[in-house]
Protein backbone atom coordinates (compact mmCIF):
# COMPACT_ATOMS: atom_id res chain seq x y z
CA UNK A 1 0.00 0.00 0.00
CA UNK A 2 2.92 2.57 0.81
CA UNK A 3 3.94 1.70 -2.83
CA UNK A 4 0.72 3.16 -4.09
CA UNK A 5 1.07 6.13 -2.23
CA UNK A 6 4.61 6.72 -3.07
CA UNK A 7 4.11 6.80 -7.11
CA UNK A 8 1.69 9.98 -6.26
CA UNK A 9 4.37 11.42 -4.45
CA UNK A 10 4.63 10.38 -0.61
CA UNK A 11 8.35 9.38 -1.04
CA UNK A 12 8.49 8.45 2.85
CA UNK A 13 4.91 6.99 2.89
CA UNK A 14 5.48 3.14 4.87
CA UNK A 15 3.46 0.85 6.88
CA UNK A 16 2.90 1.93 10.28
CA UNK A 17 4.95 0.04 12.91
CA UNK A 18 2.23 0.88 16.22
CA UNK A 19 -1.49 0.34 15.49
CA UNK A 20 -2.29 3.12 17.88
CA UNK A 21 -0.04 5.50 15.97
CA UNK A 22 -1.56 9.12 15.39
CA UNK A 23 -1.50 8.37 11.48
CA UNK A 24 -3.55 4.97 11.37
CA UNK A 25 -2.10 1.87 9.34
CA UNK A 26 0.63 4.10 6.60
CA UNK A 27 2.63 6.71 8.04
CA UNK A 28 4.09 10.09 6.61
CA UNK A 29 1.32 10.41 3.78
CA UNK A 30 0.78 14.06 4.47
CA UNK A 31 -2.79 14.92 5.43
CA UNK A 32 -4.15 11.59 5.36
CA UNK A 33 -5.40 9.25 8.50
CA UNK A 34 -4.83 5.88 6.45
CA UNK A 35 -7.01 2.85 7.59
CA UNK A 36 -6.37 -0.15 5.43
CA UNK A 37 -8.43 -3.41 4.90
CA UNK A 38 -8.00 -6.06 2.39
CA UNK A 39 -10.77 -8.47 2.89
CA UNK A 40 -13.32 -10.66 1.06
CA UNK A 41 -16.30 -9.84 3.08
CA UNK A 42 -16.58 -6.06 3.20
CA UNK A 43 -18.02 -3.87 6.13
CA UNK A 44 -17.90 -0.41 4.72
CA UNK A 45 -19.82 0.53 7.69
CA UNK A 46 -17.67 0.10 10.53
CA UNK A 47 -15.13 0.73 8.88
CA UNK A 48 -15.74 4.06 8.14
CA UNK A 49 -17.21 4.92 11.74
CA UNK A 50 -13.68 2.98 13.21
CA UNK A 51 -11.97 5.61 10.59
CA UNK A 52 -14.12 8.68 12.13
CA UNK A 53 -13.54 7.69 16.15
CA UNK A 54 -9.74 7.41 15.06
CA UNK A 55 -8.64 9.92 12.86
CA UNK A 56 -7.29 13.66 14.49
CA UNK A 57 -9.48 16.40 13.81
CA UNK A 58 -6.66 17.99 11.68
CA UNK A 59 -6.42 15.14 9.30
CA UNK A 60 -8.53 13.34 6.87
CA UNK A 61 -10.08 10.23 7.40
CA UNK A 62 -9.46 7.40 4.75
CA UNK A 63 -10.68 4.33 4.24
CA UNK A 64 -9.06 2.00 1.43
CA UNK A 65 -10.05 -1.10 1.09
CA UNK A 66 -10.25 -3.82 -1.71
CA UNK A 67 -11.63 -7.55 -2.22
CA UNK A 68 -9.66 -10.21 -4.38
CA UNK A 69 -9.86 -9.04 -8.57
CA UNK A 70 -10.80 -5.32 -7.11
CA UNK A 71 -9.05 -2.11 -7.49
CA UNK A 72 -8.16 -0.40 -4.20
CA UNK A 73 -11.18 2.00 -3.40
CA UNK A 74 -11.20 4.93 -0.72
CA UNK A 75 -14.03 6.24 0.77
CA UNK A 76 -13.41 9.66 2.63
CA UNK A 77 -15.83 12.17 4.11
CA UNK A 78 -17.47 13.98 1.16
CA UNK A 79 -16.74 17.64 2.57
CA UNK A 80 -13.02 17.01 2.80
CA UNK A 81 -13.35 14.91 -0.72
CA UNK A 82 -14.64 18.27 -2.10
CA UNK A 83 -12.12 20.59 -0.62
CA UNK A 84 -9.25 18.29 -1.47
CA UNK A 85 -10.38 18.12 -5.27
CA UNK A 86 -11.27 22.09 -5.70
CA UNK A 87 -11.71 22.48 -9.49
CA UNK A 88 -11.69 18.54 -10.50
CA UNK A 89 -14.42 17.73 -12.96
CA UNK A 90 -16.41 15.12 -11.17
CA UNK A 91 -19.13 12.82 -11.95
CA UNK A 92 -21.08 11.39 -9.19
CA UNK A 93 -22.95 8.51 -8.79
CA UNK A 94 -25.19 9.10 -5.97
CA UNK A 95 -26.97 6.50 -3.95
CA UNK A 96 -29.25 6.90 0.29
CA UNK A 97 -29.66 3.56 0.99
CA UNK A 98 -30.09 1.63 4.09
CA UNK A 99 -28.12 -1.39 2.50
CA UNK A 100 -24.73 -0.20 0.90
CA UNK A 101 -23.51 -2.16 -2.56
CA UNK A 102 -20.14 -0.21 -2.91
CA UNK A 103 -18.82 -2.69 -5.66
CA UNK A 104 -21.33 -2.69 -8.08
CA UNK A 105 -22.08 1.31 -7.85
CA UNK A 106 -18.30 1.78 -8.24
CA UNK A 107 -18.04 -0.74 -11.21
CA UNK A 108 -21.46 1.55 -12.71
CA UNK A 109 -19.99 5.03 -11.62
CA UNK A 110 -16.31 3.97 -13.46
CA UNK A 111 -18.06 2.42 -16.99
CA UNK A 112 -17.33 5.67 -19.12
CA UNK A 113 -13.73 7.20 -18.37
CA UNK A 114 -14.14 9.08 -21.94
CA UNK A 115 -15.46 12.11 -20.62
CA UNK A 116 -12.12 13.32 -18.77
CA UNK A 117 -14.63 13.47 -15.50
CA UNK A 118 -13.16 12.36 -12.20
CA UNK A 119 -15.99 8.92 -11.42
CA UNK A 120 -17.28 8.26 -7.90
CA UNK A 121 -19.72 7.48 -5.67
CA UNK A 122 -21.08 9.51 -3.22
CA UNK A 123 -22.92 7.87 -0.73
CA UNK A 124 -25.13 7.52 2.50
CA UNK A 125 -26.55 4.66 4.53
CA UNK A 126 -28.98 4.03 7.22
CA UNK A 127 -25.47 4.68 9.85
CA UNK A 128 -23.23 6.32 7.80
CA UNK A 129 -23.33 10.11 6.61
CA UNK A 130 -22.45 11.26 3.28
CA UNK A 131 -18.88 9.97 2.17
CA UNK A 132 -17.52 9.37 -1.02
CA UNK A 133 -15.88 6.74 -2.74
CA UNK A 134 -13.54 6.19 -6.02
CA UNK A 135 -10.30 4.35 -7.34
CA UNK A 136 -7.50 5.40 -4.84
CA UNK A 137 -5.54 5.70 -7.70
CA UNK A 138 -7.54 8.88 -9.02
CA UNK A 139 -8.05 10.06 -5.80
CA UNK A 140 -4.39 10.38 -5.46
CA UNK A 141 -3.67 11.55 -8.58
CA UNK A 142 -6.40 14.12 -8.28
CA UNK A 143 -5.75 15.54 -4.64
CA UNK A 144 -1.84 14.99 -4.18
CA UNK A 145 -1.62 18.88 -5.34
CA UNK A 146 -3.47 19.95 -1.92
CA UNK A 147 -2.43 16.90 0.13
CA UNK A 148 1.07 17.45 -0.50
Amino acid sequence: MAEVFARHGFDLAKRSGDAGQRDGDLDHVGIFYVEVRRRETLAVPAWLREVASKCPPDMVGLLVFRRSRMAWQACLPLGQFLALLGDVHLRALVRSRAALDLPSWLREAAIDRSSGELPAVVFRGASVPWHACLSLEDLLAASVTGAA
